[in-house]
């Protein structure tokens, strides 16, 4: 591609700016990845889903621990990142170019372990809905999905004010046209995940923090006991 056409293909994206800055955390993995990776590996989780990967700061890291890492962005930006990370790191990744707005493109019960860090909400509820089925669908028995996500009764208290309010409660219109940011509730977002155990859910620093597990009739109904992935304080 033309590096002038590759210029004007960066500005149209959505994200273009969020990807490019380096304060936002795009250059190191989340403060959760240590402790997350510890659990999986203690799981033996092998394959793992970095849904909406931006520029792959978990999925390089992931990859470096030994999982073997799948990940796509509708981003070509932010795909170029990953694709750079992975080449200095020396690692393996399958990587995707692909918008969450239909069917993913993994077999059934694929995925160990899927992690959503920052990404679930961006979109109007209908959309998260069928992501989340989809998710439901690539997810293994037993396995794990892990999720950050930020709260909806923040965000209407201190929200943006690029942000504009839709007929869609906990739906905002973020920047252009079409990008949408739906903030959660405990309980939706539970709901949600209602097919899935909930091993652990807390708030932190604005977001929630959550790891489900898929259920499984071969599980007791029992709640176990599992290792503390992310410190909470």
């Amino acid at each position: 591609m033309k590096k002038r056409n590759r210029k004007i293909i960066d500005k149209l994206e959505p994200y273009a700016e969020y990807f490019k800055g380096n304060g936002l955390g795009q250059q190191f993995p989340s403060p959760s990845m240590e402790k997350l990776s510890a659990f999986f590996e203690k799981k033996r989780v092998h394959n793992v889903l970095d849904f909406c990967c931006g520029t792959g700061r978990n999925s390089v890291f992931l990859a470096q621990k030994g999982f073997s890492v799948y990940g796509f962005d509708a981003s070509r930006m932010a795909l170029r990142d990953v694709r750079a990370k992975q080449r200095k790191a020396n690692v393996n990744l399958h990587l995707k170019l692909l918008t969450v707005d239909g069917k993913l493109p993994y077999e059934d019960s694929f995925f160990d372990a899927i992690i959503i860090i920052r990404a679930l909400y961006q979109a109007r509820i209908s959309t998260i809905r069928k992501n989340v089925e989809e998710i439901r669908r690539v997810t293994k028995p037993s396995g794990f999905v892990y999720i950050e996500s930020n709260q909806q009764w923040v965000w209407e208290r201190k929200r943006n004010y690029e942000q504009t309010r839709t007929n869609e409660r906990g739906t905002y219109q973020h920047g252009r046209p079409g990008n949408y940011y739906h903030y959660f509730t405990k309980s939706e977002l539970k709901n949600l995940f209602k097919e899935f155990r909930t091993v652990r859910f807390y708030f932190k620093d604005r977001r929630f923090y959550a790891l489900f597990q898929k259920n499984d009739d071969k599980i007791s109904s029992k709640v176990h006991r599992v290792s503390h992935f992310v410190e909470k304080t």
